[in-house]
């Protein structure tokens, strides 16, 4: 397993370290953690008026060798003991961009950082650096609330418990395939939940949901169970909102897992701002998986979780 971690030298993005190699302590299979930092013009001459100053190719040089020394002592941290540890200093002009192929060249599995817990997921530790990562990589992106309890949790020795919200359209389910990965790398378990409209009385639509669900949640058992993989399932009615908060907080649940459109970050989910809503509501770890554009525009089912 290989997790990739922007580092930008400030205790905010630095926060992101000690979850990662948790992640991979649980993990069995060969592990690298590699620190990517970007030298970007604006980071050797900051200019409080907006303006970037030209840069001599010594202040360049002088950059990279303190974020390489940066990143030599971050790699010697306590947590890190036992782990495999790269680092990549580089100039760049685009910090995302740079951050994206760099995670495409290394073929990593996972790309972890921090964002703010207070105001949901709308702004990031590196700004708007991660909200373009998101938008630039199909590479699966975990965030991670600052505020939040540790993650993945040390106090108990159960499964990773990971909550998946679908809605049986394909866009929904790109998530799965990176999700049932980690959950076979880090000893996890995976709970999916479809939440159906509020219903009144038994209906023959409202049976047909029913029976429809439960053949969607067979098939989802066969294919997660396959990996070896435990897999549980909940059927809710009701606001997809409070029906999804009320799962996740009833057990205990470690990270949520779905998909975004990624045209414009987090702000354009799918399920518009459902997600949004759930994410105010906790500080839950966000395992977000950006889809290609032909998934994207196919089209969703009659019923979905929003």
């Amino acid at each position: 397993m290989q997790i990739l971690v922007p580092l930008d030298g400030s205790p905010f993005a630095e926060s992101a370290i000690e979850p990662a190699a948790a992640l991979l302590r649980r993990a069995a299979s060969p592990n690298t953690l590699t620190f990517v930092r970007i030298i970007s013009p604006g980071s050797v001459a900051p200019d409080f008026t907006g303006f970037v100053p030209p840069v001599t190719e010594s202040a360049f040089q002088a950059a990279i060798e303190g974020g390489k020394s940066y990143l030599a002592q971050v790699a010697t941290r306590r947590p890190l003991h036992g782990i495999r540890v790269a680092t990549v200093t580089q100039l760049g002009s685009d910090t995302a961009g740079d951050i994206c192929q760099l995670a495409r060249e290394l073929a990593v599995d996972l790309i972890v950082m921090t964002s703010h817990a207070r105001t949901g997921i709308a702004h990031f530790a590196l700004g708007s650096v991660a909200e373009a990562v998101l938008r630039g990589t199909t590479i699966p992106t975990l965030l991670l609330h600052r505020d939040s309890t540790s993650f993945p949790s040390t106090n108990r020795d159960e499964p990773l418990t990971i909550l998946v919200p679908l809605d049986g359209s394909p866009m929904a389910e790109t998530v799965l395939a990176p999700v049932i990965q980690l959950a076979a790398q880090v000893r996890g378990a995976i709970r999916v939940v479809r939440v159906l409209p509020m219903h009144t009385s038994a209906t023959p639509t409202e049976r047909m949901l029913v029976e429809t669900t439960q053949r969607y949640f067979a098939a989802l058992r066969a294919k997660v169970e396959g990996a070896g993989v435990p897999m549980y399932e909940t059927l809710a009615w009701g606001d997809p909102v409070e029906r999804i908060t009320a799962v996740a907080q009833q057990y205990q649940t470690d990270l949520i897992a779905m998909a975004t459109h990624g045209r414009t970050g987090l702000t354009r989910l799918r399920d518009g701002s459902i997600t949004l809503d759930v994410l105010h509501h906790l500080a839950t770890p966000l395992f977000v998986m950006h889809p290609s554009a032909a998934v994207v525009t196919a089209p969703a089912p009659l019923s979905v979780i929003g």
